[in-house]
């Protein structure tokens, strides 16, 4: 058997060794998926396990597997064109080996080989290095790994770089089965024969089969946060996706009877070796798609904490507060309070502490059709807002320290009742407002800006209620005094929250990040596919040039062959991308029991990337093309 072997496996590193530059490449981009998803999935078994110490959310561990599995399956076809260029780079050696007397799987071993060998080496430098930085994210976290995690991650490690290989292996036999029934004359002289062809609409239900599979095996692992299943679904999804737009852009190919020359000869090269071009562009159509759901997420998780933000206070404010042993909070006496005053005007002249007000007691308010339970307020409803209505009795320094505008001074002063808008859905101006001291007839305003308090209570009311000090309001200190109190109030038992103000909503340097992202990687994506172009359409170009084509001839054919794919993966990708963020997003918020994320789009960039990524890409890949015109050998058949 190793008789048989070595001939075949002395060439795989003769080919290696004479292309350097192509071996080194994808072993470094294998080396790097491997890394990452090692990483995530020690940082996965840390968050599960939850005895390292480090507090990771179960689901950023799931989408951190699913770009994973996403990004190699990117790498992957990435290096399948490099697989079938060597492939008929070889195909003449391949020949003399079965001219010798080799049999089918020495052709076959003979082109997966050189896969099975670079994907070999990235997964081998990559496991490991993706272990030391999960175990040095670990280590800064403050927690050690225990020996059953450590197998654990180690087991997984492993198996993922024999994924890595298999995979790649997989992506070789793909031109394996192409050149393995050619006759050996064929061979020799560089031919490969086409198979048979599966119909169109066998392809087209066994990819929509995959698609919805898939996307069944993916929700479900999303919803239970599975990584398996998240893993599994995500291939299969991603893999019926991928034959969907396999199938559509063969088709496209070679269609084109009108226009540039270049534009067509880009098309029939296109259609000549699918094998370069489909690959690439389904590559460079997932890396959209994953920008512009990262883009759309950005957005839609930004205004989704913008629409839940409730000020505890003023911009700059703080609360102190007192907990027990159970971490609810304390009732505040009058001497805490007066102490909270003394350390803030010695901390600064300007800064004052004000009490915050609320009864013992709830309250109901009825308009006879609907009524509202006013709660006490507490640390929840103080603290960013519990969803509960709760209730705080109103005083000229809280209002003058919240800055409310006339019209709230003057209902307080009319010792009306001052609610948020929508308490009462009847929107009745006169309700009755019932305690433990009785029912009285108020007027009601539904005028209260958001805030930890659904309910101003007048001054009057007061006389009729119960009521104690839950927290202390501190306004007036700049950011820095207000933290240096806070430390020291520690030690006295106080807990001080400060108020940063609202989230911030604009992030257009994120966005056009992205966009700039897309627009690089894509060009570099379709490079390496330009690259294998002018190597295949070597002979033909000399043909042209020979017989008097301009030498930019070439750098239009590359400039269309670069824009015409990077237009397509855009968009494929872009829809893509906002329908796996939407699915994404809906079963986040119901495995979570979040309320609904709005989906907020980008539009100015995701529009932008339907101009600004093809001509990036078909522009910088003409740039990079060679000035001087290629000298072949033709070979006599």
């Amino acid at each position: 058997m190793w008789r048989r072997a070595r001939p075949v496996l002395l060439m795989t590193i003769r080919d290696l060794r004479r292309r350097p530059p192509r071996t080194v490449l994808v072993a470094v981009l294998l080396a790097l998926v491997t890394a990452v998803g090692s990483a995530a999935v020690a940082m996965a078994v840390a968050s599960r396990q939850m005895s390292s110490g480090v507090s990771t959310d179960a689901w950023v561990s799931a989408t951190t597997v699913l770009v994973c599995v996403l990004a190699l399956g990117i790498i992957c076809l990435v290096t399948a064109p490099l697989h079938m260029a060597a492939a008929h780079r070889n195909l003449r050696q391949i020949g003399l080996v079965e001219a010798a007397g080799g049999r089918v799987g020495d052709t076959t071993f003979a082109l997966v080989a050189p896969a099975g060998l670079t994907a070999a080496a990235g997964a081998v430098v990559g496991a490991p290095l993706g272990l030391a930085l999960a175990s040095g994210a670990l280590s800064t976290g403050g927690g050690a790994a225990s020996v059953p995690e450590t197998v654990t991650v180690v087991v997984a490690a492993i198996a993922i770089a024999v994924v890595v290989v298999a995979v790649n292996v997989v992506a070789a036999l793909m031109t394996a089965w192409r050149v393995r029934g050619a006759s050996v004359v064929d061979t020799l002289h560089g031919r490969v024969s086409e198979s048979g062809r599966t119909s169109s609409a066998r392809r087209i239900g066994l990819a929509v089969t995959c698609l919805a599979l898939g996307g069944m095996v993916l929700a479900l692992g999303l919803r239970r946060i599975d990584l398996l299943l998240v893993a599994v679904g995500t291939v299969v999804t991603w893999a019926g996706l991928a034959a969907l737009l396999a199938i559509g852009l063969t088709s496209l190919l070679g269609r084109a009877r009108r226009g540039p020359y270049s534009l067509r000869f880009a098309l029939r090269e296109g259609a000549r070796y699918p094998m370069r071009v489909v690959p690439t562009t389904i590559a460079s159509a997932t890396m959209v798609a994953l920008l512009v759901a990262a883009m759309t997420y950005v957005g839609s998780t930004h205004q989704a904490e913008f629409d839940r933000y409730t000020p505890m206070g003023p911009p700059g404010s703080g609360i102190f507060m007192r907990w027990d042993p159970d971490g609810l909070a304390l009732e505040v006496t009058a001497a805490e309070t007066e102490a909270v005053s003394a350390m803030v005007t010695e901390v600064g002249a300007d800064g004052r502490a004000l009490p915050l007000l609320t009864p013992d007691d709830p309250l109901w308010l009825s308009d006879g059709r609907d009524t509202v339970v006013f709660e006490p307020a507490d640390e929840s409803s103080l603290l960013g807002g519990s969803g509960v209505p709760a209730a705080l009795l109103a005083s000229d320094d809280l209002i003058e320290a919240w800055g409310y505008d006339a019209s709230v001074r003057d209902a307080l002063s009319a010792e009306r009742l001052v609610v948020a808008p929508g308490t009462l859905p009847g929107g009745s101006e006169t309700a009755v407002l019932t305690g433990p001291g009785g029912e009285r007839t108020v007027q009601v305003e539904e005028i209260l800006p958001r805030g930890p308090a659904t309910a101003l209570l007048p001054r009057t009311v007061e006389t009729e209620l119960d009521v104690h000090v839950v927290a202390v309001l501190v306004v007036g200190l700049d950011p820095v005094a207000l933290e240096g109190l806070g430390q020291a109030a520690q030690a006295d038992g106080w807990t001080l929250a400060i108020e940063h103000g609202a989230p911030e909503l604009e992030h257009a340097p994120t966005e056009y990040a992205l966009l700039a992202a897309a627009a690089i990687v894509v060009a570099l994506l379709l490079w390496l596919m330009g690259a294998l172009a002018r190597e295949e359409a070597r002979p033909d170009v000399a043909t042209l040039e020979a017989v008097g084509a301009r030498p930019r001839f070439t750098r239009w054919v590359a400039a269309w062959q670069a824009g015409g794919a990077a237009a397509i993966a855009v968009i494929a990708g872009i829809p893509i991308g906002l329908l796996g963020t939407r699915l994404l997003m809906t079963v986040r918020d119901t495995s979570l029991a979040w309320e609904p994320t709005s989906l907020v789009i980008p539009w100015l960039p995701t529009l932008a990337m339907l101009v600004v990524v093809p001509l990036v890409a078909g522009l910088g890949v003409a740039a990079l093309q060679p000035r001087r015109p290629p000298l072949v050998r033709r070979v006599a058949e």
